[in-house]
Order: structure tokens, then sequence, then C-alpha cells
């Protein structure tokens, strides 16, 4: 006597069911080495980058204000010996930076921003930004975009 179909596909069943779940297996382990690789990956190219070192934060301002967060966010006004409004401060590393203002203020620290010094400017026009390529390198940029670089420290300035 022939077996009914829903006998065949009872006698069938757990085949079935073994190829289905050997195959949902086979899916689960592929996505399991799919993020795995991921995982990998990522911490492979997290790896390549690399972070700057923290900075303290810098804010100037009005009357030559010159202001640096402490660890709990509190912000701590230091001496600029300007009475010019500031525009700009970069630091080139942790101890060097420039602020640059109006009339063609530019200041210069070695010291992490404890003193600043005046530097000679090449122009009397407001200065908007400056850029601390290095300790010894900056690049300053007029109100008017004229823009100029010194490589010695602030004593001489190239028109760019």
């Amino acid at each position: 006597m022939k077996p009914s179909t829903r006998e065949a596909q009872a006698k069938d069943e757990p085949a079935l069911m073994q190829s289905t779940t050997s195959s949902l297996h086979d899916k689960e382990r592929a996505k399991k080495e799919a993020a795995a690789s991921s995982l990998v990956n990522a911490a492979t190219e997290t790896m390549e980058v690399q972070a700057e070192p923290a900075t303290s934060r810098w804010r100037v301002g009005r009357r030559g204000l010159i202001q640096q967060s402490d660890s709990k966010g509190r912000w701590e006004r230091r001496k600029s010996g300007v009475k010019t409004g500031l525009n700009d401060i970069a630091f080139s590393s942790p101890n060097v930076g420039w602020a640059v203002g109006q009339a063609g203020t530019i200041l210069r620290t070695t010291d992490g921003g404890t003193t600043w010094r005046k530097v000679p400017s090449p122009t009397a026009e407001d200065l908007e930004r400056v850029r601390a390529k290095s300790d010894h390198t900056a690049t300053i940029v007029t109100r008017g975009g004229q823009t100029f670089t010194t490589i010695d420290e602030g004593e001489t300035w190239s028109d760019q």
C-alpha cells in the first residue's frame, strides 16, 4: 500500500527540519563571522587613527581678555597686557600660543598662557584669525583678508 501524502511528509519532516535547522545555523554562523570580521576591521581602523593630544580650551574677547578653562570647565582669566579687543587664539603646543586682535595686535606665549608678550605686527589693520603651525611659525589674517606668515617666532612677517 502506497503511503499517503501526509505520511510521506511526516517521514520527510525530520530531514527537512534538520536541513532547515542546519541552514539556520549556517546563516547564524555566517552573521557572527561577518560581525567578528567587522569588529576586527573597526578595531584595525581605530588603531590607525591618531587623536590629537588633549589641550586646554581658550577664549579671547574685549579689552584684552584671555581666558583658559580649568578641569571643571570654569574660565580663569590670564593677563594679556593689552587693552585692545582680541579676536582669535591658537596654540601649536601646550606651551606656545598666539592671540590676535584689533589694531594689528599680536601676542605670543611660551609658558602655556601664564604670560603673554606683544609681538611686532606687519599691519595696523584688525587681525581676525591666527593659525599656529609650529612653535616658531604662525599665519595671521587681517579683516581685509590679507595673510602674513612668520617663521621666526613673530620677529618678522612675510606677506602671502
